[in-house]
């Protein structure tokens, strides 16, 4: 039986396919045009003609819309796109036969109609045919597709002659006709027919037949059906005509039309056709050198497409608003600094020989903007006109659409030559920024609403009820808290990233601290030494003064560590900070998934726990490319400033609920716990309240006995009886064991050695810092891919998953680099080596490094956490100090292959025992994960006379979870 998700997939295939010529068509022209500049081309073409040939596809979107429109209203949607996509052949096989300027400009205009029409008319049927869980994401894909289309646009550009170019891009054109043909009608269209049974029997096929859906489509018909009564009343022709004019003045009608008005600009003043359409030319702007412009060009469009897809997984998660006012200011104020850069550099203010820094700004701006300022414009086309205004609105849209192209296209050759690349792009920014305030104020949550529900929202003002908005409320203060948390756990990353860039420069000629082999080594691993004794810390300082006050405690030594670097003039002042630093880290590796788990609630603990694994993913490659191109001491004073940052958002963030009940302050613990997750959990609170009340009547009676040796014997026979519990047992081998398969995997080698590894598995012809780079950024939508998948997969499942993928990688890696090393591999193949090194990230940043995270925070018992997280961490830092102290000495002696050997064997290992012992925790409460080791729920009598040692000294809201800081 195919699902209803494989259906709606399917059927929307031929959306996307059919985008991914839209995205060929807007970018064929950095393949056309300099075809065209070329001294022996056929067909020539001045800067007039050539802003012509670009900006035409955008014009002839006009009545592509149009077109669109009144087939799609007329005739239905499946025929609709069927019909739409036949200019688009046409267009294509002009231009691949053009002999002069006039066919070029024929084939242009027609691929330009059909570009215009699949734009909304895309939207819509994504928006009618899928589910309102799926649709955000679905509706991203889209764009992610345009972006691919580019991306493939580029590379054959590169290698290929335009007209190859042109035959290739009649593929999607074909694929989308065949699935089309296999389309059912849209249920939305056939309802506004009166056709209620076939709209019935379409609806069931692409959803399936549950209650929700059968609500949908009871409120889908209802609404039509008193449309229907209104139409038969209104029978002549005159009232028709005035219905049909009157609706431009209805605020259902206006309201959207202004949003999609204001979504245009800013999905233009984005770059979202601009710069696919004159990459080349602003990237040769931008670096001065054009003979790498093609390089940079499709390293952006990798990066592009990444986010695309990232920004299709992350809007499953966040809200529509939410995910795009916070990249899209962002993105504003990161362009700017873009602008400002290159008009310094412009007026020789500053040095213009470093152009991998505006690289860098505007790869992070095309991140920011293809998260939420492009994708979700383009989703709104789907989205926000009412069934009875949709064709008619998404005309009017598309004009808007097309017109905003085509004067992008137009203007921005003559602004770049006028204005040059800083001035072009501080235009687009402002634009940017004053089209964000507009949406700010206009634009409705649409995410999981039914299409039924935004109408109505349009219609009368307000959705039908606000649940919807008291949890985003509750999730805009657990995003803010786990900020905090998530910061602070990015200072371990940039403290173990760091290395990389340190002992490579301090081995470089010239040094101010000249170090060999043996210092380097323990500059590197010196930090899991002192992690221990910040483990050890942490749990009296947060159980004595608070969870808030110890994480504030924990910046501190992070910050002093930095500044210390930052002044250091010999090794031993490297190795105190680095000391420092590493007390740090072991503080914050109790606090990180003790506060997440406090913070947050249970059917979102997952995805919040997985933000550390990607702000550690984030921070990494942030030193990275800081290592790369700046000295050790601005590395350092940049990472020191980011701690800074860190400190106050934790200052702002309030007190753990569980801590305040633990010190009797109930009425804080209230009004923190529902400021965090508002007033839906309240059993979860009553809980917490009722296990302190119990907890702290046993400590007052344990407190009666006066005899110093009575209390010491209870102490030690508690004790006694604890170790041999399986509810303490049990987690404590689990987790030394995920510890094993977190710290063995090879992450430290990917991340601490990553150039070594390129050496071994790449060869040392090959640029290594970009290699880095692009290792960096693929963890980073590993991590980001995870935040979807750890809500949906149980933990099991991709556990068992990707430590296999993760063990194959490792095997794969060391039979290859042992073939290379003696020969049997050809020295200067390098995809092989590269490939398998992505793939071993893959599993490392998707499961084997995250997992550990979440589990650390979710088995360990209330009444022995402190204990048993004590212990469990003293095997993980000491995992931590052997897999970064060895790396040197194992690969000298044994070499890369006999390492990850080792490190497979050590894997498979601890897999089997954790397979054998943990049980499922997703979407389950701490307590019934207590419950299932223990083999039965705890009792109140049980729960005041059981005083384990832990108990005695930080009570169960100690949750000390001895989480990882597995980089």
């Amino acid at each position: 039986m195919v699902s209803p998700f494989v259906r709606q997939a399917w059927t929307l295939s031929a959306v996307w396919t059919n985008m991914i010529g839209q995205g060929m068509m807007l970018s064929f022209t950095t393949s056309l045009l300099p075809g065209l500049q070329e001294p022996d081309s056929p067909i020539k073409a001045d800067l007039n003609t050539a802003s012509w040939l670009a900006s035409s596809c955008g014009l002839s979107g006009i009545p592509g819309f149009l077109i669109s429109s009144f087939l799609m209203d007329l005739y239905g949607r499946r025929l609709a796109h069927g019909i739409v996509i036949l200019p688009g052949i046409i267009g294509w096989l002009c231009i691949y036969l053009a002999r002069g300027i006039p066919a070029l400009m024929i084939g242009r205009i027609l691929g330009g109609m059909t570009a215009g029409a699949t734009v909304s008319l895309g939207a819509i049927v994504i928006g009618e045919y899928s589910d309102p869980r799926y649709r955000g994401v679905f509706l991203n894909l889209k764009t992610a597709s345009v972006c691919l289309g580019g991306m493939s646009v580029h590379i054959a550009g590169h290698f290929m002659h335009w007209r190859t170019v042109a035959l290739i891009a009649l593929i999607p054109h074909f694929l989308a006709l065949f699935v089309v043909y296999t389309w059912p009608e849209s249920p939305a269209w056939l309802a506004s027919r009166g056709e209620y049974e076939r709209s019935e029997n379409s609806f069931y096929w692409l959803r399936g037949k549950s209650e929700a859906s059968f609500n949908e489509l009871e409120e889908l018909i209802r609404a039509q059906m008193g449309q229907q009564s209104k139409l038969v009343e209104k029978n002549t022709c005159s009232e028709s005509v005035w219905d049909f004019f009157k609706r431009f003045t209805q605020k259902d009608f206006l309201k959207p039309v202004f949003i999609i008005l204001i979504s245009t600009i800013l999905l233009e003043s984005s770059g979202r056709h601009i710069f696919p359409a004159y990459a080349l030319q602003i990237i040769g702007a931008v670096t001065g050198n054009k003979s790498q412009s093609f390089y940079y060009t499709l390293a952006i469009d990798l990066i592009i497409t990444s986010s695309a897809v990232c920004s299709s997984m992350l809007v499953k998660v966040m809200k529509r608003r939410t995910l795009l006012f916070s990249t899209g200011f962002a993105a504003c104020a990161v362009i700017m600094i873009a602008c400002a850069y290159l008009f310094l550099a412009a007026e020789e203010v500053i040095p213009s020989d470093k152009p991998w820094i505006p690289i860098g700004i505007f790869v992070l701006y095309f991140i920011l903007a293809n998260l939420g300022c492009t994708p979700i414009p383009l989703a709104l086309l789907g989205e926000v006109f009412p069934l009875r205004h949709r064709g008619v609105g998404s005309a009017v849209a598309g004009t808007f659409i097309s017109l905003g192209v085509m004067l992008g296209l137009q203007v921005t050759p003559y602004l770049m030559l006028n204005l040059k690349v800083h001035g072009t792009f501080a235009v687009f920014g402002t634009a940017m920024g004053l089209a964000l305030l507009a949406l700010y104020f206009t634009l409705p949550e649409t995410k999981d609403r039914t299409l039924q529900e935004i109408e109505d929202y349009f219609n009368y003002g307000k959705f039908r009820e606000d649940k919807m908005e008291r949890d985003e409320e509750e999730k805009v203060m657990m995003c803010f808290v786990t900020a905090g948390v998530s910061l602070n756990m990015a200072g371990s990353g940039l403290v173990v990233g760091f290395t990389t860039a340190l002992l490579q420069q301090l081995k470089s000629p010239g040094s101010i601290i000249p170090i060999d082999d043996t210092s380097g080594s323990w500059i590197a691993a010196i930090p899991g030494i002192s992690l221990v004794f910040g483990n050890f810390i942490a749990p009296t300082t947060m159980s004595r003064y608070g969870r808030k006050s110890a994480n504030l405690i924990t910046i501190v030594p992070l910050m002093v560590g930095w500044a210390a670097i930052y002044f250091a003039t010999n090794i031993t002042v490297l190795l105190l900070a680095r000391f420092l630093q590493g007390l740090c880290m072991g503080m914050c590796t109790s606090l990180a998934s003790v506060l997440l788990g406090e913070y947050t609630s249970p059917k979102n603990r997952g995805v919040f726990l997985m933000t550390i694994s990607v702000s550690i993913a984030m921070a990494v490659m942030s030193v990275h490319c800081l290592g790369s191109y700046f000295s050790w001491q601005t590395t350092a004073l940049v990472c020191g400033c980011i701690s800074f940052v860190d400190l106050f958002i934790v200052i702002y963030s309030p007190e753990s609920p569980s801590w305040l009940a633990e010190k009797g302050k109930y009425d804080a613990c209230k009004q923190s716990f529902r400021w965090l997750r508002g007033d839906q959990e309240e059993e979860e609170l009553r809980r917490i309240i009722e296990a302190s009340i119990h907890l702290r009547e046993a400590k007052a009676e344990m407190r009666k006995t006066k005899s110093v040796i009575k209390k010491f014997r209870n102490k030690v026979d508690d004790f006694k009886m604890t170790v041999k519990k399986k509810e303490f047992l049990k987690p404590i081998i689990i987790m030394i064991h995920i510890y094993i398969l977190g710290q063995w995997s090879g992450i430290n080698m990917l991340v601490a050695y990553p150039i070594d590894l390129f050496k071994k598995m790449v060869g040392k012809d090959c640029n290594i810092p970009l290699l880095v780079l692009t290792l960096d950024v693929h963890r980073i939508v590993a991590n980001t891919t995870a935040l979807y998948v750890i809500q949906k997969v149980k933990r099991r499942t991709i556990l068992g998953v990707t430590v296999c993928i993760n063990i194959l990688a490792l095997l794969a890696s060391a039979a290859y680099s042992y073939s290379k090393e003696n020969g049997y591999m050809p020295a200067d193949e390098f995809s092989i080596g590269i490939s398998i090194v992505h793939i071993h990230m893959f599993a490392v940043a998707t499961g084997s490094l995250p997992l550990c995270f979440i589990i650390a925070g979710e088995i360990f018992p209330l009444e022995y956490r402190s204990l048993a997280g004590g212990i469990s961490v003293l095997f993980y830092s000491t995992n931590l100090f052997v897999t970064i102290k060895t790396v040197p000495l194992l690969l000298s002696t044994i070499d890369l292959y006999g390492t990850y050997i080792l490190y497979a064997s050590l894997m498979v290992y601890s897999l089997v025992i954790v397979w054998y012992l943990l049980p499922e925790t997703k979407d389950r409460t701490l307590q019934d994960i207590e419950d299932e080791f223990r083999g039965r729920p705890l009792s109140p009598e049980e729960l005041k006379s059981v005083q384990s040692l832990a108990s005695l000294r930080a009570y169960t809201t100690d949750r000390r979870c001895s989480n990882p800081v597995v980089v």
